[in-house]
């Protein structure tokens, strides 16, 4: 009994002391918290403290979830507490965050396992952008709802309502929490779901667009859309059976946007698009289009992060020809609606959205590009990136072709991707600038002549044929240089030599020069053919050492190169040629005799 209960004891023991080691590790990580805010208020973007001061704070949150799971701290009027314990004290100051929480509304804030940078950045601006801005320019709960956390989690109160006293604070209100149990809510409607989730809509926020009714958008939505248990509701689903296109075509605008603000917000629910789109194109009301039109951006966020693109696809499609509909040419809902793209690729730049359309490509190229397609030329950047991962020559045809189609409207996007260190890349993109052929690309090309893959230099070669401009001749002279000889071969047979003067005279030096010898005999040949192919007079004083036996370095010519003059000089078949496959016949190596003699008897028929 003695040894059990010292065990037990033991056992108390050591984890009263892993309990305190949490509570210190999270104390820790509210201060982290607090020096990246203070040095993110009064240091540039780009200060290495501030960049650092993140990193420390990204670190730690990652480090705690990965023993404790999460990390979730309540907001009390005095302090930030974990698990009941005071971690952090409150300072009541406009500027201090933890006040910001309070006089705001916020009463909880999770993190999860998965947390990513791009999340920690996001929040940390948003509680910045908090702390900088006075009380009536921003709220920190409309802040953290336009966020669209995935690993983030918080509950907030409707603290502040209009009254005919003006606006209350929290002391004030009763606070009324968003319950985060999983109790499972009963049948009902709308005004069941808010009765049953506390949630008070009696009166205005303070900031965001309300209904007629007084009911503000953002609040609402974004609370219910804190509880997992009301998206699993029973309630939640006669409501969503309920709101169909017939149903919508029985009740009033005010109606619509009242439920369509409830339900929209739980997930990305495919039938909700149209809807949100045909009360877009009806709607108005300035600021009511501003809501609507978050809504649906909400929406096709939510599709891409299921990895459902078509359906992604579909609603972008509908917004960019609201964009081309005459009745919205002017005033500020083009405007908006042009900023709704903006956002799209924004959202479509983000480290979760990129890392969502990676892993669905392989599976789903056809889906993936149609999106991106959308998304215009902005996608570029992630389209290159999709080449290192594109795995079947479909996929990879499909790719080259969007990116090709998007490239044509800004060339540009693809400077930096002829130089990558990966040649599956610059290889594609140096592809897709020769298909192209856009003059402007000649100057992109010209860093491929310092890329160290040999694969890399001949497709620049070949794109640069494609563009076919005097500056791309020139560059393709360039390669005639190059240290690999398959590239100068190409420049060789790309460059047209047989309608150009001045390439002519520029092979017909390389045949005559010294050099020529210590080529490789693929390469002499390719020199010799590309002469053979011009059929010009001028080209034939580059072959007339050949046959000279006094010039020594000339007799070390193999025979077949031998042959390939002969037969170029037989082509070419002028005056001056003939003359010189005559004095060929009289060489005292047999074969150039015999196979001058030859051509001559070509030349007579």
């Amino acid at each position: 009994m003695a040894d059990s209960a010292n065990v037990m004891t033991t056992l108390e023991v050591e984890e009263e002391k892993v309990e305190a080691l949490e509570l210190d590790t999270a104390e820790k990580l509210l201060l982290s918290l607090s020096r990246a805010i203070t040095n993110m208020r009064f240091y540039l973007p780009n200060s290495p403290l501030v960049r650092s001061s993140k990193i420390e704070f990204y670190e730690e949150m990652t480090d705690f979830l990965k023993r404790w799971d999460r990390m979730s701290f309540e907001v009390t009027d005095e302090a930030l507490t974990y698990k009941g314990n005071p971690v952090y004290q409150i300072d009541e100051k406009a500027n201090s965050f933890a006040f910001i929480f309070y006089r705001d509304g916020v009463r909880r804030i999770t993190f999860h396992e998965g947390l990513s940078s791009e999340e920690v950045n996001t929040f940390l601006d948003i509680i910045c952008e908090a702390v900088k801005s006075s009380e009536e320019e921003a709220d920190i709960v409309s802040l953290l709802w336009s966020g669209n956390f995935i690993n983030i989690d918080y509950v907030a109160i409707q603290a502040f309502m209009e009254s005919e006293g003006g606006v209350q604070g929290p002391e004030e209100v009763e606070e009324t929490l968003v319950p985060v149990g999983n109790e499972p809510l009963v049948e009902g409607n709308v005004e069941d779901l808010r009765e049953q989730s506390g949630i008070v809509i009696t009166g205005a926020l303070r900031s965001g667009p309300t209904t007629a009714g007084g009911v503000s958008y953002g609040s609402s939505a974004a609370v219910l859309a804190q509880s997992t248990a009301l998206a699993q509701s029973q309630a939640l689903k006669a409501e969503m059976e309920k709101t169909n296109r017939q149903f919508f075509d029985t009740v009033t605008p005010e109606e619509i946007r009242e439920r369509i603000q409830v339900l929209a917000r739980f997930s990305a629910m495919e039938r909700y698009g149209d809807l949100l789109l045909d009360l877009l194109s009806l709607e108005d009301d300035i600021s009511e289009r501003a809501h609507l039109l978050n809504l649906v951006l909400d929406h096709v966020k939510g599709l891409a992060l299921q990895q459902k693109f078509d359906l992604a696809s579909e609603t972008t499609q509908k917004i960019k020809q609201m964009l081309k509909d005459p009745a919205f040419q002017k005033g500020h809902f083009h405007e908006m609606l042009s900023s709704f793209m903006e956002k799209i690729v924004s959202a479509v730049h983000s480290g979760g959205m990129k890392k969502k359309i990676k892993g669905a490509f392989p599976k789903d190229p056809r889906g993936v590009l149609n999106f991106l397609q959308f998304v215009g030329p902005s996608a570029i950047p992630i389209l290159i990136e999709l080449v290192s991962v594109a795995k079947d020559a479909e996929g990879r045809a499909a790719l080259r072709d969007v990116l090709s189609a998007l490239a044509v409207r800004d060339l540009a996007k693809l400077s930096k991707a002829v130089s990558s260190h990966d040649p599956r890349v610059a290889r594609e993109i140096v592809t897709i600038i020769g298909r192209i052929a856009d003059p402007k690309g000649v100057r992109m090309l010209k860093s491929c002549l310092k890329h160290y893959h040999p694969s890399v230099r001949i497709e620049a070669v070949r794109s640069l044929g494609q563009i076919g401009t005097p500056d791309s001749t020139k560059l393709i002279l360039e390669f005639l240089k190059d240290p690999d000889t398959d590239v100068r071969i190409l420049a060789i047979k790309t460059l047209d030599a047989p309608n150009e003067k001045f390439l002519r005279r520029i092979i017909r030096d390389m045949v005559a020069s010294r050099n020529f010898r210590i080529r490789p005999m693929v390469e002499k040949v390719a020199l010799i053919d590309a002469l053979k192919r011009s059929r010009s007079d001028d080209v034939v004083s580059a072959f007339t050492g050949f046959f000279r036996t006094a010039w020594w370095f000339r007799r070390k010519e193999d025979d077949s190169i031998m042959m390939a003059i002969i037969a170029a000089l037989a082509s070419i078949g002028t005056g001056t040629a003939k003359k010189l496959l005559e004095q060929g016949t009289k060489s005292r190596r047999k074969t150039v005799a015999v196979e001058s003699f030859r051509a001559l008897q070509h030349f007579e028929e």
